[in-house]
C-alpha cells in the first residue's frame, strides 16, 4: 500500500476517534455500563430470554408457556430500552452508525458497483 494511502487511513482513523459524535457515544456507553439499574434490567432481560428459549425448545412456538415467556421477554426488553441512560445511548449510537454508513458509502460505493469505477460485471 502506498505510504500516502496509509497516512490518509491513519488520519481518517484519528478524525473518527476525535469526532464529537463518537466521543459522545463513548461517554454514554460508559455511563450506561456503570449503572446498577441498567445492569439489573439487562440481567432481567437475559434471564427472560433464557426462559423463553427453554420454553420454545420444550413447548414449541405456539405453546402457552412459550407465549407467556415471550411476553415477559418483551416486557423486560422494553423496560431496559426505556431506561433514560439506554435511550441516550441509543440516540448517540444512531448518530455514529449514520456516520459510519456515510463513510462506508463514500469510500466503498464504487467498489460495490463495478460499472461506476470502470470495472466489468
Amino acid at each position: 500500500m502506498e505510504e500516502r494511502t496509509i497516512a490518509s487511513l491513519f488520519a481518517l482513523r484519528e478524525a473518527i476517534k476525535a469526532d464529537p459524535r463518537v466521543k459522545d457515544l463513548e461517554e454514554k456507553e460508559k455511563k450506561m455500563s456503570l449503572s446498577p439499574e441498567v445492569s439489573s434490567l439487562s440481567k432481567a432481560m437475559n434471564k427472560a430470554e433464557d426462559e423463553y428459549e427453554i420454553a420454545l425448545n420444550r413447548f414449541g412456538e405456539n405453546g402457552e408457556a412459550t407465549k407467556e415467556k415471550l411476553k415477559a421477554l418483551h416486557e423486560a426488553k422494553l423496560s431496559l430500552d426505556q431506561h433514560p441512560l439506554v435511550e441516550e445511548y441509543t440516540k448517540a449510537y444512531v448518530c455514529v452508525r449514520d456516520l459510519y454508513l456515510y463513510l462506508d458509502d463514500l469510500l466503498f460505493n464504487d467498489f460495490r458497483h463495478p460499472h461506476a469505477c470502470g470495472g466489468h460485471k
